[in-house]
């Protein structure tokens, strides 16, 4: 009996996994960056259908250890839970590439119970990371002067309709509209050349 529960439960998280990585590859298709989080441990990373996904659309890889980003038990301790991460953005995966620098010695929080559910929420310091990771890639793909107008064209890099973003600073003053292009993906995406 439980051979065949673990099955059904098995082909159940496979369909799930397989409708995130068509989601996935259908931002990818559409020019966007994605990123795909599961636990550093999870079974799916070695799942065959993982690992091709990873190896066809060159995906980078990051582990960012919860202790680097201050992750805590609810007594306060450090927790060593990973996070491990695959993106189209470079930069991202350079970001939050975080190993453990805790002293050998030191005793990590378990990961159980109340503080395996805080783990499910991301800290400030996960979250400034993964912010600065895909500003500083926008930035090196130029969209940030497209957005700043600096590119000089009047249609935007796509000729498409426009998101209006504000930007806030600590003031909670808006400190600049940039706008983001929103359409169809040019021709020569990565994936419809085939590859990087």
């Amino acid at each position: 009996m439980k051979c065949e529960e673990l099955r059904r439960k098995r082909e159940h998280v496979t369909k799930i996994y397989k409708g995130a990585l068509g989601v996935f590859e259908a931002a990818v298709r559409q020019g966007s960056h994605a990123t795909l989080e599961l636990s550093e441990r999870c079974q799916a990373w070695r799942f065959p259908l993982f690992q091709d996904f990873i190896r066809r659309l060159e995906l980078h890889t990051a582990v960012v250890k919860g202790c680097s980003v201050n992750l805590r038990d609810q007594g306060g301790r450090l927790m060593s839970k990973g996070w491990r991460i695959v993106t189209t953005c470079p930069e991202l995966a350079r970001q939050l590439t975080l190993p453990c620098k805790c002293d050998p010695s030191y005793k990590h929080g378990v990961c159980e119970g109340e503080a395996a559910k805080r783990s499910a929420m991301y800290t400030k310091e996960l979250a400034k990371r993964v912010v600065r990771g895909m500003s500083r890639e926008l930035r090196a793909q130029g969209v940030l002067r497209e957005c700043q107008g600096e590119n000089g064209s009047s249609g935007g890099f796509w000729g498409g309709r426009r998101v209006h973003l504000w930007g806030r600073g600590s003031s909670e003053e808006p400190r600049g509209l940039c706008q983001l292009p929103v359409g169809p993906a040019e021709s020569g995406s990565r994936l419809s050349r085939g590859g990087r």
